[in-house]
């Protein structure tokens, strides 16, 4: 039912507990494809257990464009290599639930509660912070992220074609606890040309899909071209 896809550069520990985690996981249909930038070869083995050993570093959001494709379940996640989750329980929780789309968000850093919900996300133009650790959804809903794209907004362009193109509502997993680290790799790349460039390149895609944005840092969001209410509420915040 579900494909796990972890794009790696073996920077942090936690990816190894989280294919241990994923090894407890009872169901014959899961699978968990490791996206290996690297040269060398993991040594990791597992049934169920794909390793892409690409030889370089192809970057994060090329590698979930390969891990989607290479997904033959209803439903693929991808997971960040840094953080530590108890997965075999959540993996009960969304089978059972059965959602669209399903993400983190910063709320499970600290939960504030000892069982597992759903909590709709209601703001399709504003991308919760830290979206982009767990995002699930179905293949059948997935937008390839433009190759150009290398290591940032992968996530907006996600989130945004789902709840502005598709109009479907993002649920949140709260009262489930996330550990480890948060964007390990990508924080070295923040003030790089990469950066810069991935930038301009989600610009492109949002005038290509009808869309506007910003990437203010505390009021990025994106809307639909048409809609000149949002677009007036983000000109004045900016100008706040």
């Amino acid at each position: 039912m579900i494909t796990y896809v972890i794009p790696t550069l073996w920077k942090d520990k936690n990816i190894f507990s989280t294919i241990e985690e994923f090894k407890k996981i009872d169901d014959k249909d899961a699978r968990l494809i490791i996206i290996n930038n690297t040269e060398s070869t993991s040594g990791v083995t597992g049934e169920q257990i794909d390793i892409i050993n690409m030889g370089y570093n192809s970057f994060v959001n090329p590698a979930w464009n390969l891990g989607v494709e290479l997904a033959t379940t209803e439903y693929v996640c991808l997971l960040n290599d840094d953080i530590h989750i108890d997965l075999k329980t959540l993996h009960g929780f969304i089978c059972n639930e059965k959602p669209e789309f399903v993400g983190f968000s910063h709320l499970n850093r600290d939960p504030n509660q000892n069982e597992i919900t759903l909590v709709p996300w209601n703001n399709p133009n504003k991308r919760p912070f830290g979206f982009g650790q767990f995002m699930l959804f179905k293949k059948e809903n997935w937008a390839k992220i433009p190759e150009e794209m290398k290591i940032f907004h992968g996530d907006d362009v996600i989130y945004f074609y789902h709840t502005l193109i598709l109009g479907i509502v993002l649920d949140i997993v709260d009262g489930f606890r996330i550990g480890g680290n948060q964007s390990t790799t990508a924080a070295s790349w923040w003030e790089s040309d990469i950066a810069k460039q991935d930038t301009i390149e989600y610009f492109r895609w949002i005038e290509s899909v009808g869309l506007e944005c910003t990437v203010h840092d505390e009021l990025k969001s994106a809307w639909n071209r048409k809609d000149f209410t949002y677009k007036q509420y983000i000109e004045k915040q900016i100008l706040k």
